[in-house]
């Protein structure tokens, strides 16, 4: 069955040649859903975006219920059901090669015609142009024009009809066919009446055909409108064109347009040997300073390999965010079609779900630390159901700890997939996780190093034609691709140099010279260059989205600017088109990472603290931001709210059991020198985080630091439990125990706080040999345990009452009751989501049952322990269920099994 459909002008479907009646759909809104996963085919439209798209503010009572019926009527009008594929999360299209789409034709042949006018063939690009202008029926999405969801895509199709027209009336003249070029060019001038580049090219091409007096007209209607409407002049160009019309000089030949992008030149070395990795060596580091190319290099692997690819850029803003990376990685495994529902089984699917807000996600009640757990097995077990997948990560050195963990575990147990890690070397030291993390790589031996150098002038001359000019650039510049491709886009704005045969740079005049300057001046000059000529709204939201550090929509630059999101979009996309901010999956951001750096470090300092505090405010409803808004209160000035930010964000990481992201926000408001109550809470933050490093005096300091500044006696009495459990692991028990007297004296009658400080001197009683007196403060607080509703301190404190009575052989005076206590432990920490402690009890009461012959029963629950384990990625936890499982196992009497899990 041939599908075509048209977005341009009215919307059309035809099946094999004939118009789909509009009834077909049943209503307007799946006709518009038709369009929303058309012009988004290949990827995935969230369920929320599309009901946001159709149905705004005005969202029906189910709109998920709705949402599928309109997805039904429209699969029935397509008259394929298979077109639009349900995947998680959403929608996509999936037309195949019998299926055209007429945005997607013109889009092709426009590109056409820009790689035929590279290699000098203007015949060939008018005729490609043409052929895109034939294909446009008519103004982009009509049905949609009053809706936010198109105004991106119109505005982006409606700039590429634009190059289209100018492009065609510059390949006309070059092709020696005036008339057509000034028919052209009209029509560009009409449809862009303030764009000066059109009407210059309409006076060139009038001036070409003879009519000299219609060129001086048309550059006297440009002079009255520029002045009638912006208030200025026309640029010197214009002004120069006047003067030799009017001496009857012939005009300038027209510079054809150029487009400053490189080919891939310098790095196919590099690039073979990635493209040659194999079951050796799965792992690559790409080593390179800013601009040497490491991007660049990853796209063009990406584009030449048959292998699945996964791409997951690190970015600076999240480096404190828990499973920042990880989370672009399995947006990108959902978007290769896989679909956690169907490829993992319920629990760890459940915490891919936690991971993604954007999925439809049944409730799921998980322990923190079980959630870390779960994702990270998720995460390895997802990247390879995609297929032998080559995974690229850019920009590992902003990476957080939690994504670095993940890909981690993907390197030791991935064994069909191949991970290329590029990253910045100069940046890792400030970075010691990321240090720790590529030396846990190098230590496994199957990495492959490769760094990216200085451009030659071998290579360079690949780039430009004159071999003066070649060499001028690799030694005059800091030899990355970046910078030199800066010296020629500045020479391209000049007219200095034009596209060549081979796509090669050839130079228009004496270019030596100001290649000479260019190059001195360096790329950060050249940036700031095209930053500077912007008006003003351009340069706030650059100077924001550079202090963000990543991208962002265009609704929260809005908010931060303070203008209207329709100017900030046609902002952002006039900065597009000076190349110094590009749209990715998740927004907008700056072109390049040193564009965002040069921004940043020539920003005003009270400048810079406005634009803090502006994104500061426009974060406060946003989710998951805290720790950002944190770093922009510090920014802004305003240290005391900072503080209390960043002790809110470092107890939200700690809570998910991201330990090493809550200590850099923690140290990050304790500089702030912060009041006593924030200043609190960030000590038994990083005292926390050192505890579970390994560094108990560090905690312990911070423990007493923050004890000397707590008021309130409830925080008192849990630093204190703090201490006193810290002691224990020291085997320090005088001092735990004194510690604990303490606690309670400061607990007085609040009964969660008792309850902690009694079930911690039970504790401390056992070590001491003191079972009476353990016995019953373990009674006593799971008394105010229960009475206070908390299952997992009631699971607490049966699970250490289990353990200690079946280790001395006397749990209500026979193994018949560990077996009960332990089954009891063990569902009330199932319960509460905590999976990680289930194994230990299921596993002991497995154990249990063979000593009290019943082996049958115990070697349920210990298959039941092991399974868990794996499924957790738990090897300790595995480690100890097998060894149970092997007893079981030999007194089922089936011995070789017995072996194979011992």
């Amino acid at each position: 069955m041939a599908l075509e459909i048209g977005l341009l002008g009215r919307f059309v479907v035809c099946r094999d040649g004939r118009e789909i009646p509009s009834g077909e759909f049943g209503g307007r809104l799946s006709r518009r859903l038709v369009r929303l996963l058309v012009v988004a085919r290949g990827s995935v439209v969230t369920r929320d975006a599309l009901i946001d798209a159709l149905w705004g503010d005005r969202a029906p009572s189910d709109p998920a219920a709705n949402l599928n019926v309109l997805v039904n009527r429209a699969r029935h009008g397509l008259g394929d059901p298979a077109l639009i594929e349900t995947v998680a999360g959403g929608y996509a299209f999936r037309g195949g090669a019998d299926t055209d789409v007429d945005v997607e034709r013109f889009a092709v042949q426009l590109r056409s015609a820009w790689e035929r006018l590279a290699r000098d063939d203007p015949a060939g690009a008018l005729e490609a142009v043409e052929a895109a202008l034939a294909t446009w029926r008519g103004d982009p999405l009509p049905e949609d024009a009053y809706t936010d969801w198109a105004r991106s895509h119109r505005d982006r199709l409606e700039q590429d009809h634009q190059d289209a027209l100018e492009l065609g009336g510059h390949a006309a003249l070059a092709a020696g066919d005036p008339r057509r070029a000034a028919t052209l060019a009209a029509e560009a001038a009409a449809r862009a009446p303030l764009r000066e580049a059109a009407h210059l090219l309409l006076v060139r091409a009038l001036a070409a055909g003879g009519d000299r007096a219609g060129a001086l007209a048309a550059l006297g209607a440009l002079r009255d409108r520029f002045a009638d409407e912006l208030g200025i002049d026309p640029s010197r160009e214009a002004a120069e064109l006047q003067v030799q019309l009017l001496r009857d000089e012939p005009a300038d030949s027209p510079v054809l347009p150029q487009r400053a992008t490189a080919l891939f030149v310098g790095r196919e070395r590099e690039l073979q040997r990635l493209h040659g990795l194999d079951a050796e060596d799965r792992v690559a580091l790409v080593a390179g300073r800013s601009g040497s190319g490491k991007s660049r290099l990853l796209g063009e692997l990406a584009s030449r390999s048959r292998r699945r690819v996964l791409t997951a850029r690190a970015v600076l803003a999240e480096r404190d965010a828990p499973w920042g990376l990880v989370r672009t990685l399995l947006r990108a495994v959902l978007r290769a079609g896989v679909d956690p529902a169907t490829a993992l089984p319920p629990r760890l699917a459940a915490a891919v779900w936690g991971l993604l807000p954007e999925l439809d996600s049944p409730p799921a009640t998980l322990d923190p630390q079980t959630r870390r757990a779960l994702a990270l097995e998720a995460t390895v077990r997802l990247v390879a159901a995609t297929g032998s997948p080559l995974v690229l990560i850019d920009d590992l050195q902003w990476a957080d700890a939690s994504s670095l963990d993940a890909l981690a575990v993907t390197a030791a147990r991935g064994e069909e997939v191949t991970l290329v890690l590029a990253y910045r070397p100069e940046e890792v030291t400030a970075h010691p996780e990321v240090g720790r993390f590529l030396g846990g790589l190098r230590a496994a031996g199957a990495s492959v190093e490769v760094g990216l150098g200085r451009l030659d002038a071998a290579a360079v001359a690949a780039l430009v034609a004159d071999a003066e000019l070649a060499a001028l650039l690799a030694e005059q510049t800091d030899g990355t691709p970046f910078a030199i491709l800066e010296v020629i886009r500045s020479l391209v704005g000049d007219g200095a140099l034009r596209r060549g045969e081979r796509g090669r740079w050839h130079s228009a005049g004496d270019v030596l010279d100001r290649a000479r300057v260019a190059a001195r001046a360096g790329q950060r000059r050249s940036i700031l260059q095209r930053a500077e000529g912007q008006p003003p709204l351009r340069r706030e939201l650059l100077a924001l989205l550079a202090l963000l550090g990543r991208p962002a929509a265009a609704r929260l630059l809005a908010e931060a600017a303070g203008a209207p999101t329709a100017e900030v979009l046609a902002g952002l996309d006039g900065l597009g088109r000076a190349e110094l901010v590009g749209h990715r999956e998740r927004g907008f951001a700056v072109a390049h990472d040193l564009v965002g750096e040069t921004i940043r470090d020539q920003l005003d300092p009270v400048e810079r603290a406005r634009r803090h505090d502006a994104l500061a405010r426009a974060l406060e409803q946003q989710p998951d931001t805290s720790g950002e808004r944190a770093g922009h209160l510090a920014g802004a000035g305003d240290h005391t709210a900072a503080a209390a930010a960043y002790a809110v964000a470092a107890r939200e990481r700690l809570d998910r059991f991201a330990h090493r992201e809550a200590a850099r926000l923690a140290e990050a408001g304790l500089r702030l020198d912060p009041p006593d109550e924030p200043a609190t809470e960030l000590l038994e933050v990083r005292a926390v985080t050192r505890e579970r490093e390994g560094d108990r005096d560090a905690a312990r300091d911070d423990l007493r630091a923050a004890l000397k500044l707590a008021a309130s006696p409830g925080i008192r009495s849990h630093l204190l439990i703090r201490l006193a459990t810290l002691a224990v692991g020291s085997e320090d028990l005088i001092r735990a125990g004194g510690l604990v007297d303490l606690a309670l004296a400061e607990a007085g009658d609040d009964p969660a706080a008792r309850a902690r400080a009694l079930a911690v001197g039970a504790i401390v009683d056992m070590n001491l040999e003191q079972p009476c007196r353990a016995q019953q403060r373990y009674a006593a607080a799971l008394a105010l345990y229960e009475r206070v509703g908390d299952p997992r301190g009631v699971a607490d404190i049966l699970d250490a009452q289990a353990m200690a009575g079946f280790l001395d052989g006397d749990i209500d005076g026979d193994i018949d009751g560990g077996i009960d206590a332990f089954d009891r432990v063990a569902r009330l920490f199932a319960d509460t989501g905590n999976l990680l402690r289930v194994i230990t009890p299921r596993s002991t009461r497995g154990h249990g049952l063979v000593f009290a012959d019943r082996a049958g029963d115990g070697l349920a629950d210990t298959a039941e322990a092991v399974e868990l384990a794996h499924s957790l990625g738990y090897p300790d936890g595995e480690t100890y269920a097998l060894w149970h499982h092997s007893e079981a196992l030999a007194a089922c009497g089936r011995i070789a099994d017995a072996i194979g899990a011992a």
